[in-house]
């Protein structure tokens, strides 16, 4: 009875849909500095280093103002969808959920 039970719960968590989060991380970028922000790729890889399955990745902001400056920072940001699993990984790695931030509208991923 217990191994019954034992793959019915196997099964179960098998068969039940992936949830998935968006994170993020600010790119490097800073104003009046052209190519300066860090590519979706690659930072995208420290997340695939560390066994975390990339869904989809997109560019965007934060949504907040800024002064404009030259060498201040831009405000943008990569943005990945992963499995909720691998949320406590990604933040470990310095990554943030999007819902933290207050400005940001969000978009499909493609």
């Amino acid at each position: 009875m217990r191994f019954a039970y034992c793959i019915l719960l196997f099964l179960l968590s098998a068969c039940s849909p992936t949830e998935y989060v968006k994170i993020y991380k600010y790119d490097g970028s800073r104003q009046c500095e052209p190519n300066t922000s860090i590519p979706l790729e690659l930072m995208a890889q420290e997340l695939t280093r560390v066994g975390i399955n990339v869904h989809c990745s997109q560019k965007s902001t934060d949504g907040m103002m800024r002064i404009m400056m030259c060498g201040a920072a831009t405000g943008s940001i990569n943005i990945y969808q992963i499995s909720e699993t691998d949320l406590k990984k990604a933040v470990e790695l310095g990554f943030k959920p999007v819902s933290g931030l207050t400005g940001f509208k969000d978009t499909p991923c493609q």
